[in-house]
């Protein structure tokens, strides 16, 4: 659902700012920077305390009036309390005495708890669902039909991910987008902010793709939806895992039909792109003739010269073999792959079974 009601009409400002070195311990910080203060902030005490450690008073007061935050969100293979936190919304007595509600209307629109809405405030101006910052309500409270408030929790667009933000496994120090992130891509965090409800413009539909497997193909999100399937951890910065494929160990992209095969092997039923199965079968090849000679990981000479990511430049059979999917095949004949001798004169071409190179099934 696109935005409805646009970013002009309100005077209210929401809090989403970048996580920074200048903010309180303690506080809790969101995905884009806004100036201007927010009526009510997120603190999260220290709950876990050591009996021989000295509490400070304002921990102690905080953790008094601290509320659990139990995460609706999981990330693949992730702990299921790992998003799961105590905090306190100060101040806390006007709070606290604020009545909550399940559902509130705005311009006629129904708004309900666990409902994905856009958020103004990221732009002056704007139409497009980027334009917005996207929340799930968690809890509404009001004073008085003028004072309506929401506890949300943030929900970042891929461009939105701090340099901090690092999935098991990742090096790089660059922040937002990665490869996999598809254009429809939500990323679910336990960020929490109270914004006043009169920033929200309009429903957005957010599901949760999980990856599954369905006839052999992973089954691609609702292209009229957007998605998440991935979380981010304020307390420590963590991206959640995502299912890996290939000999590559890739992610799956839903905008790219970059895994062209599936192993017909039902306990294996392993997706690989192209390139890589022809590989695989060249360094098969290549050691079935030179089964002397070592191979790095990559396929690649281990005492080879690197390029500037430290990557080997030549693959140890790129001096006697290539090869290809053959493509001049019957729609009924098995894949197969093409692999050159450039060794004679003239190269000789043989054509070779494709074989999934984790359980050794041929592909049909």
């Amino acid at each position: 659902m696109a935005p409805k009601h646009g970013l002009n009409g309100s005077s209210s400002s929401s809090n989403k700012r970048m996580k920074s070195e200048s903010s309180e311990p303690g506080s809790m910080s969101s995905p884009a920077a806004v100036q201007e203060a927010m009526s009510f902030e997120i603190k999260i005490p220290l709950m876990n305390l050591d009996k021989k450690g000295k509490e400070s008073k304002q921990n102690a007061e905080l953790r008094a009036l601290a509320e659990e935050h139990i995460s609706p969100f999981q990330g693949f293979d992730a702990p299921e309390d790992e998003l799961n936190y105590h905090y306190t919304v100060v101040p806390n007595t006007e709070w606290a005495a604020m009545r909550k509600y399940n559902n509130f209307i705005i311009q006629g629109d129904t708004y309900k708890n666990n409902q994905f809405v856009y958020v103004k405030g990221k732009t002056e101006t704007g139409t497009q669902p980027r334009d917005f910052w996207i929340a799930r309500i968690l809890q509404v409270r009001a004073k008085d039909p003028q004072h309506v408030y929401a506890l949300v929790a943030w929900m970042y667009w891929p461009e939105e991910l701090p340099a901090t933000a690092k999935a098991a496994g990742e090096t790089s120090t660059s922040s937002g987008r990665r490869k996999y992130h598809g254009n429809s891509e939500l990323i679910a965090s336990n960020y929490l902010d109270v914004v006043d409800v009169l920033t929200f413009a309009g429903k957005i539909d957010v599901e949760r793709f999980s990856e599954d497997l369905d006839d052999y193909a992973v089954s691609d999100p609702d292209p009229s939806k957007f998605y998440w399937r991935q979380t981010f951890c304020q307390a420590t910065q963590r991206l959640s895992d995502l299912p890996v494929y290939c000999i590559c160990n890739g992610h799956y992209n839903p905008d790219k039909r970059e895994y062209e095969h599936i192993c017909d092997n039902g306990d294996c039923q392993t997706l690989y792109h192209s390139e890589c199965l022809v590989e695989d079968a060249l360094i098969k090849r290549y050691h079935e003739e030179y089964p002397q000679n070592e191979t790095a990981t990559n396929g690649t000479k281990p005492k080879d010269k690197k390029n500037k990511n430290g990557k080997s430049k030549q693959k140890i059979y790129s001096k006697e073999f290539k090869g290809e999917f053959a493509h001049d095949q019957d729609e009924q004949s098995p894949p197969m792959i093409k692999i050159t001798d450039k060794r004679s004169t003239p190269h000789t071409v043989t054509l070779q079974r494709v074989a999934c190179p984790k359980c050794s099934t041929l592909f049909e």
